[in-house]
């Protein structure tokens, strides 16, 4: 009897190895192309729906800002408050304007999708804006018949804190909301890192197309994270610029006009439209030498911003010491 070839049980077994180990290697390059795609799924799901809520958060960050515009300091109240003072029959236009973009503002902002704390203090800066129109007729009228300057306070006063304090939770509503939708961003984007890590650790194929999404990942977290730090720093940064009572202004590195606080306007008596583009020089009173600029555009260069008392022009010609500080923004 010949002795039994071991090649012969060699070759079946050695065929059933390699349809397992094929079925195995296709069970695993199945699993993980598909764990891949529903991850880049995901990911993409993510950044559109993060786009998106990022559109409608900056809409509303922007009618915030509006409002805050005509309310407050240069705004509807503070026009009001000096045609009390003046009867300056110009100012009235002021308040009109001001009047007519607040309340197209609400109207606007109670069609979007708001908290009922937000619904509220919509409500009460409605309530304080309906009032001041109604406290317009009255002030016209002692306007016209040139009652006493505390007479007229006396019946049209309104306590101005409550809008005040509407339009606070009105802001940090808005942020508040930011932050959520962030936090539920990253969490999605955590999970979708953890299906990329399996994939990875499992599917050496798929290493290359793993790190591509991955980086993808990293990109869009860090995209998220610097425009939560940036928007925070904006908000800030327009709300204290917006309400300083002295002159500001933000130069480029030309050292031409790009951004005027509303209180530069209201001293030097020029819109931000007729300043813009232009070189603070046209402000230039004569009335210091050339040593007193040298100064000045060598600490703008050398700091990023000067800070002091200068004697301008405004724009009806006159003459006057302003408090003054000047920023120059950051080269991109």
């Amino acid at each position: 009897m010949d002795r039994p070839n071991g090649n012969s049980r060699a070759g079946p077994m050695a065929g059933i190895a390699r349809i397992v180990i094929g079925v195995l290697m296709l069970v695993v390059v199945v699993s993980g192309t598909a764990i891949s795609l529903g991850t880049a799924d995901l990911l993409q799901t993510v950044a559109d729906e993060w786009h998106g809520q990022r559109k409608l958060s900056e809409h509303k960050g922007q009618m915030l800002a509006k409002i805050r515009r005509h309310m407050g300091y240069g705004g509807m109240i503070h026009h009001f408050k000096n045609f009390v003072l003046r009867k300056d029959p110009a100012l009235l236009g002021e308040i009109q304007s001001d009047l007519t973009e607040l309340n197209a503002t609400f109207a606007e902002m109670a069609k979007s999708s708001l908290t009922g704390d937000e619904v509220d203090a919509l409500g009460k800066l409605q309530q304080i804006v309906d009032q001041y129109a109604l406290n317009l007729s009255i002030a016209i009228q002692a306007s016209r018949e040139k009652w006493p300057a505390e007479q007229t306070d006396a019946q049209v006063r309104i306590d101005d804190q409550p809008a005040y304090k509407a339009l606070q939770i009105l802001q940090n509503t808005w942020f508040a909301k930011f932050n959520e939708d962030t936090q539920r961003f990253e969490a999605v984007i955590a999970e979708g890192i953890y299906g990329l890590r399996i994939t990875t650790a499992f599917i050496p194929l798929l290493v290359i197309s793993g790190f591509v999404i991955l980086w993808f990942t990293q990109r869009l977290t860090r995209e998220i994270a610097i425009r939560k730090q940036a928007e925070h720093k904006l908000l800030l940064a327009e709300t204290v610029f917006d309400s300083i009572s002295e002159a500001a202004m933000v130069t480029d590195d030309a050292n031409n006009i790009i951004a005027v606080n509303p209180a530069f306007s209201d001293i030097t008596g020029y819109s931000s439209d007729e300043v813009i583009g232009k070189n603070p020089r046209m402000f230039a009173s004569g009335q210091h030498d050339a040593t007193f600029y040298q100064d000045m555009w060598r600490d703008l260069s050398g700091d990023g911003s000067w800070q002091g008392v200068i004697w301008n022009r405004r724009r009806s010609g006159q003459i006057y010491p302003e408090r003054l500080s000047i920023v120059k923004a950051p080269v991109s």
